[in-house]
């Protein structure tokens, strides 16, 4: 089985940082219609970086590995700099090329993240 394919498995089976924080500074839940992905997911923000990350999902294979995957790459980053991650930033984080069927699979987990930062 080819290494990428492993690595998304395994963050499927046992997702990083999979769980609901207690008191987080920013939350957001988002949903993928096209497949019923959904995530929801908590920040805790310290000096605009993003200290602690958790967050629960119902979702298909790329949605929930790519945010396992997402939430350790966001540990320890500033918020600028999160907002700033795109398409081809998640291709190289997850290891693989998602075909344009699957796309929307990718971003949600990063749209989720994006959409909490930006919640007053």
């Amino acid at each position: 089985m080819d290494i990428y394919k492993e690595k998304i498995l395994e963050h499927y089976k046992k997702p990083h940082n999979y769980g609901h924080l207690k008191n987080p500074d920013k939350s957001n839940k988002a949903i993928n219609v096209s497949c019923g992905d959904e995530i929801e997911v908590d920040l805790i923000i310290k000096d605009q970086k993003v200290t602690e990350v958790g967050f629960e999902s119902k979702g298909c294979i790329i949605s929930t590995a790519m945010m396992s995957m997402l939430t350790d790459y966001i540990k320890d980053k500033k918020v600028n700099q999160i907002m700033k991650i795109n398409t081809k930033d998640l291709q190289k984080i997850i290891g693989i090329d998602v075909s344009p069927a699957r796309l929307k699979c990718l971003l949600i987990p990063l749209q989720s993240i994006q959409q909490a930062i930006s919640k007053n």
